[in-house]
């Protein structure tokens, strides 16, 4: 069924996709073709990440359980903490809301998808700044986010990290920071956005380039032995157990990124768009490059980088779409576009981790 539905989504894409490049966007049916790839959109993740089980083995069992054990407002925060381990501010308190609303486990999941999607959308829009955005947007399920979707939390928090930039790219200062307070209440490694407003700022030089480079590699060796002191002394428990679950033994989450091909993609597509934007520093160029020397940053421990990929995953379509449109004239980038990410949308439910994920066959 999962490869009926991805075929439907990638010739709807295609499809509707190509009728708004050669109409004008005042035409009859502009509107609604651009808001049926929307909702098309939305629907694709809710029906694989949405609305999988929440019985599967894993995280979703656990999460779903937290849920159903959340009785108050007040106490929402602690029970979240004893009944998953997490303690950020404003996870277990918003999803109690949601639950004092009626929403089941399965309807909450479901909400935990929906919502970081609308956040994306809204960034999306503001990159792009045409009637492109919505079919960038569409893409960025058929990438690997698709599985990424499924740790609820930082989903929520790359969602409001990229609005961060966003409005920080837009002098909106006291909104970024606003933003990334919110984003840090669902995920702690969102702290990263605090940096956006002076980054913004940065003409980044080959000098930087080359110091960046060289400070990432030089702190890449010394992070697996200072980075959890330094955490304690934050008072960052969650993330020193989450650091010293996922580093060790059998639990280890990423190990060396190079071995994962969604990495070394995102590698390729980081590095050629920077190529080509070098000059302008436009739109998201700086968040790629900051983004990507963090990954460097914390190479030694694969837990962080492997986090950091996430944030670079969110806008991995964008890249796409300007690379493109560099290189080729406009239908001919769309195709290109459409067609990329219909191969890579297969590849992704076919990868063994996806169905393990998502509890598909």
């Amino acid at each position: 069924m999962q490869y009926v539905v991805w075929a439907s989504y990638s010739a709807g894409l295609f499809l509707m996709g190509g009728y708004l490049l050669k109409h004008d966007k005042n035409g009859q049916y502009f509107s609604i073709l651009k808001y049926s790839i929307f909702l098309s959109a939305i629907l694709y993740i809710t029906y694989f990440v949405g609305l999988r089980s929440v019985t599967i083995f894993g995280d979703t069992s656990r999460y779903t359980w937290a849920y159903e054990g959340l009785t108050s407002l007040g106490d929402a925060r602690h029970q979240g903490e004893i009944y998953f381990g997490n303690n950020e501010w404003l996870f277990w308190t918003f999803s109690y809301v949601l639950k004092s609303i009626g929403l089941s486990p399965q309807a909450w999941l479901a909400s935990m998808v929906i919502i970081p999607s609308l956040l994306l959308s809204i960034s999306y829009r503001k990159v792009i700044k045409s009637f492109e955005w919505i079919y960038v947007f569409a893409a960025i399920y058929l990438s690997y986010y698709l599985v990424f979707s499924v740790a609820i939390r930082q989903s929520m928090a790359e969602a409001l990290v990229l609005l961060s930039f966003v409005l920080a790219v837009e002098r909106k200062v006291v909104f970024s920071l606003l933003i990334t307070i919110i984003a840090i209440g669902f995920h702690q490694s969102a702290i990263i956005a605090i940096a956006f407003p002076v980054l913004i700022r940065i003409k980044i030089t080959n000098k930087i380039f080359l110091a960046a480079f060289l400070g990432a590699l030089f702190f890449s060796t010394l992070a697996s032995s200072y980075m959890l002191m330094a955490f304690e002394y934050l008072g960052l428990n969650s993330a020193v157990d989450k650091l010293s679950m996922y580093s060790s033994g059998d639990a280890m989450e990423f190990e060396n990124l190079f071995l994962h091909k969604q990495f070394l993609l995102l590698l390729l597509a980081t590095v050629t768009y920077t190529l080509l934007e070098k000059e302008s520093q436009t739109g998201i160029y700086s968040y790629v490059v900051y983004v990507f020397f963090l990954i460097f940053f914390f190479w030694s421990m694969p837990v962080m980088s492997g986090r950091m990929m996430g944030y670079v995953t969110v806008v991995f379509p964008i890249m796409v779409y300007f690379i493109l449109k560099r290189l080729l004239k406009d239908k001919e980038a769309f195709i290109v576009f459409i067609s990329l990410f219909s191969i890579l949308g297969l590849l992704v439910l076919s990868a063994e981790s996806t169905k393990y994920v998502l509890g598909i066959s």
